[in-house]
């Protein structure tokens, strides 16, 4: 990852806010971008020293419009207001508030891409990746299974005392909600959680 010193000898060509959805959990959390030059750096809060993560364009496939994502969005998300920026093993699922600024971002992702990604327009056949969707719902019907079946375990076998059961028991339901409070987060309500 490159070092704010690095960044700020890269002309800025975009920053702002925009939520991204995670890539081990699936959760939903505003983030602050900055496209520079190849890279797009993300952070936790605008001003932050150290980014959160960042992406390659050089690895670009590019930007896929809400339609063409296999994808459950935030109840609140509209046409216009998401998109995937797609790369070689990962593609990323953004939303943000504002049309022309989503449109803005689409715009510039995609000519850096064309600059210097592997571009591609044909999304159906694109060997890139699995639908997300499928990948979201699959995630939440482990962590549910995996949590019924460690409760069981451990009521039927009796392995560990009473007070380990339960706080093995409360882990697991808490993973169980967060999966489930993530997909029913909506983008205001994201935004407003991240301050």
């Amino acid at each position: 990852m490159a070092t704010p010193a690095e960044i700020e000898t890269t002309t800025e060509i975009k920053s702002g806010y925009l939520v991204k959805q995670g890539g081990k959990y699936r959760n939903w959390k505003k983030r602050y971008f900055v496209l520079s030059g190849t890279t797009v750096q993300y952070y936790v809060n605008k001003g932050d020293a150290v980014a959160k993560g960042q992406i390659d364009l050089s690895a670009g496939r590019g930007v896929r419009k809400r339609h063409q994502c296999s994808l459950e969005w935030p109840k609140d998300a509209k046409n216009g207001l998401c998109f995937g920026l797609s790369t070689e093993g990962r593609t990323y699922y953004l939303c943000g508030t504002d049309k022309s600024d989503i449109a803005d971002w689409m715009e510039k992702l995609q000519k850096e891409i064309q600059k210097v990604g592997k571009p591609t327009d044909d999304w159906k056949n694109d060997p890139e990746g699995i639908p997300e969707g499928a990948v979201s719902k699959a995630v939440r019907g482990a962590t549910k299974l995996a949590t019924q079946l460690s409760k069981k375990v451990i009521k039927d076998t009796g392995v560990v005392d009473e007070q380990t059961a339960g706080a093995i028991s409360s882990a697991a339901d808490a993973v169980e909600n967060q999966a489930e409070a993530g997909r029913d987060a909506t983008i205001t309500d994201r935004l407003k959680m991240a301050g």
